[in-house]
């Protein structure tokens, strides 16, 4: 199992072992060095910070997260589990059998060919290539160049597509994708007209209004609400961008189920808006997830 110590060194992980390193040095090592010492019997042969570091990274970097009925999360090792292989398009998918040691139960998802490498996720199937991108670097430290994360487009579903305005002399309405979809420091091009971003004005728009869905959202806001944050994003956004997606999908809840927006209340217009709504999202997680993998 790899525990990626240079990688990890200079990164927010290392420091954040660091501080959990230094609790269990002043709370359990050193009284137990101590005891040691007094008993003369060693009882944890190696206890030195680098080991511990190993131990960190080797968590950090294999392990799988196990979600318990009690709803806390703990994290296991597996030796054969952990050679899957990441693909944001996955061919297997994997549970645990809890009453049999949280043993690791991995299906084929779909037909696999002879030779083919069987592959997981190691992140989540309905993030942007930017933030999968992301995750795997700061978690996993590599890029992932599969099918999807090379498309601009993540396969047709425009998860990461940017609205185009142009400028105030030549305004547009065209769809804005990056250049090289792998890349952090990748530019957007619009496939209309010759405006460009710099990929951290990107990651500055789309970063300020992921806070605004956030509060938004934890408002319990009403149906309404939610329309007009719709209509809000819509000028900046492709219909099917993620962060339309999970205001949509919070919107679809809401129809039928909101004081505002009871079912025997909604008019056959509302009705064929919220039917168009959901078979677009589908479509969406039909592409991205076919299997049901995530």
């Amino acid at each position: 199992m790899e525990s990626n110590e240079r990688n990890r060194l200079l990164t927010y992980n290392f420091n954040e072992a660091e501080d959990k390193i230094n609790y269990l040095e002043e709370n359990f090592l050193n009284p137990l060095k101590k005891a040691e010492e007094k008993t003369g019997q060693v009882i944890l042969p190696e206890k030195d910070k680098m080991t511990l570091h190993k131990i960190f990274g080797i968590i950090e970097t294999n392990a799988m997260y196990i979600n318990l009925s009690t709803g806390t999360e703990i994290c296991g090792l597996y030796t054969t589990g952990c050679l899957l292989e990441h693909s944001c398009l996955p061919n297997c998918s994997y549970n645990f059998d809890m009453k049999n040691g949280f043993k690791i139960i991995v299906e084929a998802a779909r037909d696999i060919e002879i030779g083919e490498h069987l592959t997981t996720t190691y992140t989540h199937v309905l993030w942007s290539t930017q933030l999968r991108q992301q995750h795997l670097k700061d978690a996993k430290y590599f890029t992932c160049n599969c099918e999807r994360c090379k498309d601009p487009t993540e396969l047709g579903t425009n998860f990461s597509t940017l609205r185009c305005i142009g400028t105030e002399e030549n305004p547009c309405n065209g769809f804005q994708l990056p250049t090289n979809p792998t890349s952090a420091a990748s530019e957007w091009a619009c496939q209309k007209c010759l405006v460009t971003i710099a990929h951290d004005q990107v990651s500055f728009i789309t970063g300020r209004m992921n806070d605004e869905i956030e509060g938004v959202l934890a408002s319990e806001p009403s149906p309404n609400i939610l329309e007009e944050l719709i209509d809000k994003l819509s000028q900046f956004l492709h219909p099917t961008h993620y962060h339309m997606f999970t205001v949509k999908h919070a919107l679809l809840q809401l129809y039928g189920t909101h004081k505002d927006a009871l079912i025997g209340s909604l008019g056959d217009e509302l009705l064929i808006k919220k039917l168009i709504m959901c078979n677009e999202l589908l479509k969406v997680v039909q592409t991205l997830d076919p299997y049901s993998i995530r």
